[in-house]
C-alpha cells in the first residue's frame, strides 16, 4: 500500500489504524484528528506521516480570510496566543526595498524568515525585502493590526 489515511472521526481509532497501516507496510499514512491537544504528543510518534487537525484547518482559514495585506496563509499558535504570517510584498508596501533593520517593525512582532523564488532565509539585519517576497512573521495580537499596515500597498 503505498498510501494510508484514517478520517473514522474518532481520533484514538484513527491513530491506532495508522500505525497499523504504517507497521504492515504503508509508505505514508496520516490521520485527521478532532482534538487539537493530541498534536504535541503525536509530533512524537515517527510511525505517523502527517496529522490533520480539523480545529487548526478552520482557525487558519478564518484568519486567512479576516486579515489584511495578501496573506498566503495564517495560523494560530494558541498555546502562546500568537500568530505566524505568510504574507507576500507587493509593489508599492511600506517595506518594499527595505532592509530588515531599517523597517520600524512593531513591538512584539519580527520578521523571521523570507522565501524568495523557493528558497528560504533567515532574516538578518542587512537582507533586503523585495517585491514578491513571501515573509514569515510571528506576532502577538496586539501588533497584528501594525504588522498588517506594513504589506498594504500605500
Amino acid at each position: 500500500v503505498d498510501g494510508f489515511i484514517s478520517v473514522t472521526g474518532h481520533d484514538e481509532d484513527d491513530i491506532m489504524a495508522c500505525v497499523t497501516a504504517k507497521q504492515n507496510g504503508a509508505k505514508y499514512v496520516s490521520a485527521l484528528i478532532q482534538q487539537p491537544r493530541y498534536l504535541p504528543i503525536l509530533a512524537d510518534i515517527p510511525l505517523l506521516d502527517a496529522v490533520v487537525s480539523r480545529h487548526l484547518v478552520a482557525v487558519s482559514e478564518i484568519l486567512h480570510l479576516v486579515r489584511r495585506g495578501h496573506i498566503i496563509s495564517a495560523a494560530s499558535l494558541h498555546e502562546i496566543e500568537a500568530e505566524v504570517l505568510e504574507m507576500i510584498v507587493d509593489p508599492g508596501t511600506k517595506i518594499a526595498g527595505k532592509t530588515v533593520s531599517s523597517i520600524r517593525f512593531p513591538d512584539h512582532a519580527l520578521i523571521a524568515a523570507i522565501v524568495r523564488r523557493g528558497i528560504h532565509t533567515v532574516a538578518t539585519g542587512d537582507l533586503t525585502i523585495l517585491p514578491g517576497d513571501h515573509v514569515i512573521v510571528f506576532s502577538l495580537p496586539d501588533a497584528i493590526s501594525k504588522v498588517e499596515e506594513l504589506f498594504l500597498a500605500q
